[in-house]
């Protein structure tokens, strides 16, 4: 996940140089996926490509497309219901345990748990600027209720866009 989640990280201007240099992409392919990067930069197509290219020689097929799966899932703002993503991004991205303690408590507590924030005076922060959601829901009072957990177990946490955890619950 982090390998993938590294070249997806690049810049725009090194992304199509990186793919010239480290992928055995032909030179037609390269131009057509740097053109479309140049079109629509958000978009990502270069880091895209790179990555993709990258993990799949060195991880294999199956695992690029599982990291493609992860990534997807993880930053659309779309709700995770696949487990095999949530095991993943629990795994890779900052897991942490939904304790008793924590679901007994508010949405401070909860960002606390989930570590994405130094203290509960940022939690706060946080929540009173939109900046936190909890199972694809904006949170938008310390005392919203926790929606429902993804396949009984699955809360994600996300902190702005990029950051983000997922907290489950012990069996």
């Amino acid at each position: 996940y982090e390998f993938y989640q590294y070249w997806i990280g690049d810049e725009d201007e090194l992304a199509v140089q990186h793919m010239r240099w480290l992928t055995e992409l032909g030179r037609e392919e390269i131009e057509a996926i740097a053109a479309e990067q140049a079109a629509a930069p958000g978009e990502r197509a270069a880091q895209r490509a790179l990555a993709f290219d990258l993990t799949s020689r060195i991880h294999g097929q199956e695992e690029a497309e599982r990291q493609v799966r992860v990534a997807d899932a993880a930053f659309s703002g779309a709700p995770i219901t696949d487990p095999e993503v949530l095991e993943v991004l629990h795994r890779e991205v900052g897991g942490f345990v939904l304790t008793d303690e924590v679901l007994a408590g508010d949405m401070v507590d909860l960002a606390l748990a989930s570590r994405l924030f130094a203290s509960k005076g940022d939690a706060r922060r946080a929540i009173s600027q939109g900046g936190l959601s909890v199972g694809g829901e904006r949170v938008t009072s310390v005392d919203q209720a926790f929606p429902e957990r993804v396949a009984g177990r699955y809360l994600l946490v996300r902190a702005g866009k990029k950051r983000l955890a997922l907290g489950r619950r012990a069996e």
